[in-house]
């Protein structure tokens, strides 16, 4: 889901960049229509059920429209609270996908060589001064 909350992040703020040029005078209608072009190509890219729910959200919940990543969460949220499971399946499936790090767990033992010796910490004596 983490590749889904990346590009609700980033429809916000090329939809705030688009309302932005829009009020812009001094941006020719091309600059202005490439900003909201770029808006339209991240909305391609999300399923429908999810930007009703980014929609509505923004509409809706002021207060979340000042942070893309609580805006992002919560349409995320509701989204999946809002589908059925088969819906579920398919929405986790379209845009999930384990990653190796997740699929390997916090197991050193499951580890690569080398980020497992970077992550051990090491032991240390403090050697105290002799007295007298």
């Amino acid at each position: 889901m983490k590749t889904m909350m990346d590009l609700l992040i980033s429809l916000r703020r090329a939809d705030a960049a688009a309302d932005a040029a829009h009020g812009n005078r001094q941006l020719s209608p091309g600059e202005k229509l490439v900003a909201r072009r770029h808006m339209d190509l991240v909305r391609e890219v999300i399923p429908p059920e999810v930007l009703a729910h980014y929609d509505h959200l923004k509409a809706t919940a002021t207060d979340l429209r000042e942070s893309p990543e609580l805006l992002a969460m919560a349409v995320l949220l509701t989204t999946y609270r809002s589908l059925s499971p088969a819906k579920r399946k398919k929405l986790l499936k379209h845009f999930g996908g384990t990653s190796k790090m997740n699929s390997q767990g916090n197991n050193p033992a499951q580890r690569s060589p080398t980020r497992a010796g970077r992550c051990r910490p090491v032991a240390c004596r403090r050697q105290l001064a002799p007295t007298g």
